[in-house]
């Protein structure tokens, strides 16, 4: 019979599993939780949110809110540079937190009242930005949150106006740190290019889109419309200052529903939204 083979410990296991990045013939190991404080966490990802966000401005925030459903204290604003939305940042170096906890954050910052002193003060602190449509943006718009850990696992969230994003920070023997990033991330939000309505008695899934004002679209002959998460194929007609969509692949449009909201991704793909009666 051969010898037992030696086998590693919990400690060893642990250090195994641990994960290093090889860059540029240079090992970088993770962070242990509270190993960076909050501030240096913020000027990480600050210097780096060009890359990171696109389409956003970032703006430091660092301020407590608080009102009937609790307090928070978001340290960054993303605020989208065309002003149609804009995102409130945790962020969070210590242990990930449970969701109980997040979705409490959100509860807060989204049910706050942002007015002309936010705007002027996101208008000071990144000069990229402008008081008053900020103002107007803030009025109509309630902030995403986006909790962004340097530790995971993230916890299950399933609210859209919620994000969990992960920048773990990973450090040289030299103290150079770099970020490994994986979850969730907010988006620039989708854009309306019009509205569309139908008259069920002329013919059901017939519409007529009517451009948003400053609406810059152009169509193709045919077109791929996302509707209740089926894709399908629309016909592009064009009438006037308008536009008939007439589907040529099968199509079931909500019943009830008459009116419609066209929205564009960043990437391009079109949606039909049900205008809320």
């Amino acid at each position: 019979m051969s010898p037992p083979r030696n086998r590693p410990g919990p400690r060893t296991l642990e250090a195994i599993r641990m994960p290093k990045l090889l860059v540029d013939q240079e090992w970088y190991e993770p962070t242990q939780p509270h190993a960076v404080v909050d501030t240096a966490y913020e000027s990480l990802l600050v210097t780096r949110a060009g890359v990171l966000y696109p389409g956003f401005a970032t703006v430091p925030f660092r301020l407590r809110i608080s009102n009937d459903r609790g307090m928070s204290s978001p340290h960054l604003a993303l605020v989208d540079t065309a002003y149609r939305g804009w995102w409130l940042v945790l962020l969070e170096t210590g242990p990930a937190p449970t969701a109980d906890y997040v979705t409490k954050q959100a509860e807060v910052l989204r049910a706050e009242r942002y007015g002309r002193d936010v705007a002027r003060l996101l208008a000071q602190r990144n000069t990229v930005l402008e008081a008053e449509p900020l103002e107007h943006m803030l009025s109509r718009e309630m902030p995403g949150v986006f909790v962004l850990l340097a530790h995971p696992p993230a916890p299950a969230i399933e609210e859209p106006e919620v994000r969990i994003g992960i920048a773990e920070i990973f450090r040289s023997a030299s103290g150079v740190d770099i970020l490994r990033i994986n979850g969730a991330q907010p988006t620039p939000p989708e854009e309306t290019v019009g509205t569309c309505t139908r008259d069920a008695q002329v013919a059901p899934s017939l519409l007529r889109l009517t451009l948003a004002p400053g609406a810059n679209m152009t169509f193709p002959p045919t077109c791929d419309i996302e509707v209740s998460g089926s894709h399908s194929v629309w016909g592009v007609r064009p009438h006037g200052s308008n536009f008939w969509l007439v589907p040529e692949s099968s199509v079931t449009l909500p019943v009830h529903c008459h009116s419609f909201r066209l929205v564009r991704s960043e990437s391009g793909r079109l949606r039909l939204i049900p205008h809320a009666r």
